[in-house]
C-alpha cells in the first residue's frame, strides 16, 4: 500500500534503485501477434513472424522492503482537473497507449535479470509489480494518477514461451 505513493521513491537509497535499466533479448521466429493476443492487446497490427533483438529501458527499477518493482513515469495529458486522473481514466489511457503490453515486456526483462542476479529469486515472492505514475495527476496523499499491477507468473511464463 505504501508503495502507491510515488514519494516513496525519493526515500529509497541510491544503492536500491537503478534508473534507466537497459535490457535486450533475442527474438527467434517470434509471432508478435500471438504475443499480443495472449497479452490481451486487441489493437495491434500483425507484423507476422520476426527475428532480432528486443531492447529498451525501464525508467526505474528498485527494491523496497525485499520486493523488486518497475516504475514508469508518464507525462500524458488526460485533463485539467485532478479528477481527470481517476483510476478509470488511467485505465483508459493504459489501454489506448498499449502500456499493458509495455509493462509485460518490462516484466519479462526484469524477471530474467533477477533470475540471473539473485540465486534464489522467486517471482511470486520477490517481484512487487509494476507502477505507472502519471505525473500530471499525482498529488501528495492522494492515489490519483497511479496505476499498479503485478502480472501473474502464469501469464509471464506463457508470454515468455512466445518469444523464446
Amino acid at each position: 500500500e505504501g508503495i502507491k505513493r510515488f514519494g516513496i521513491v525519493a526515500k529509497i537509497k541510491d544503492a536500491k534503485k537503478v534508473p534507466e535499466l537497459e535490457f535486450s533479448y533475442a527474438l527467434k521466429n517470434t509471432n508478435i501477434q500471438n504475443f499480443a493476443n495472449k497479452a490481451g492487446v486487441t489493437e495491434y497490427k500483425d507484423f507476422g513472424t520476426i527475428e532480432g533483438m528486443l531492447s529498451g529501458f525501464v525508467d526505474l527499477f528498485f527494491e523496497h522492503q525485499g520486493k523488486y518493482y518497475i516504475l514508469d513515469w508518464k507525462s500524458n495529458y488526460i485533463g485539467h482537473r485532478i479528477e481527470d486522473y481517476s483510476a478509470e481514466n488511467i485505465e483508459c489511457s493504459m489501454k489506448a497507449n498499449n502500456y499493458h503490453f509495455q509493462y509485460l515486456i518490462y516484466t519479462i526483462a526484469l524477471k530474467r535479470y533477477l533470475i540471473q542476479n539473485i540465486p534464489d529469486f522467486n517471482y511470486e515472492r520477490d517481484f512487487g509489480g509494476c507502477i505507472y505514475v502519471y505525473v500530471r495527476g499525482c498529488r501528495k496523499d492522494k492515489s490519483s494518477g497511479i496505476f499498479t499491477t503485478k502480472p501473474s507468473l502464469e501469464l509471464i511464463q506463457e508470454l515468455e514461451s512466445c518469444i523464446s
